[in-house]
């Protein structure tokens, strides 16, 4: 049963692409957004610049009013998509479909939409770092150096946060 909806939850998701594209979107850029934030506060070469511990308070204090962000789009942008597939979400509970088979269903839509939108955002965020890195050294007028590094440790934590958020919004459903 579960190769069903599993099957049932993808095709769900390529047939309603339309209103899930928003969301998508909304989702790759604010978890692009958080883990440059992430990696910016958490550089280690960014504190042997002038000025680093402020930027680095200033940069944590970003993040937690980019996680409250991130938290109201997906919640809102969730709330929009589940409330236009309401009627869908009815014919299939005429269809035979149980309550708990409807949940497993959405469960699978969320892990699948979440773990894409995600990591696409994450990597989008890997490449943008070394870019706002020297943005943040140009603002500061600083020596540009490109010298920024990849932490697999910020890597997860964006990825554990995120999915964390995700998991709430399936709750709220």
């Amino acid at each position: 049963m579960i190769g069903l909806l599993g099957k049932l939850a993808y095709a769900n998701l390529v047939s309603n692409r339309r209103l899930y594209f928003p969301f998508a979107l909304a989702t790759v850029f604010s978890s692009a957004i958080f883990y440059v934030f992430c990696a910016l506060a958490s550089n280690p070469f960014l504190s042997e610049v002038y000025g680093a511990n402020t930027v680095q308070v200033v940069l944590t204090l970003g993040i937690v009013v980019v996680v409250i962000t991130v938290g109201m789009i997906i919640f809102y942008a969730n709330g929009v998509v589940l409330k236009n597939r309401s009627q869908e979400l009815g014919l299939y509970g005429i269809l035979g479909l149980t309550k708990s088979n409807l949940i497993m269903m959405h469960a699978i839509e969320s892990v699948l939409f979440s773990c894409t939108t995600i990591s696409l955002g994450l990597s989008i965020g890997v490449f943008l770092d070394r870019l706002f890195y020297a943005l943040l050294l140009k603002l500061m007028h600083m020596e540009v150096v490109l010298t920024s590094v990849f932490q697999l440790s910020v890597l997860l934590k964006s990825f554990i946060l995120l999915s964390i958020v995700f998991f709430l919004a399936w709750l709220m459903n």
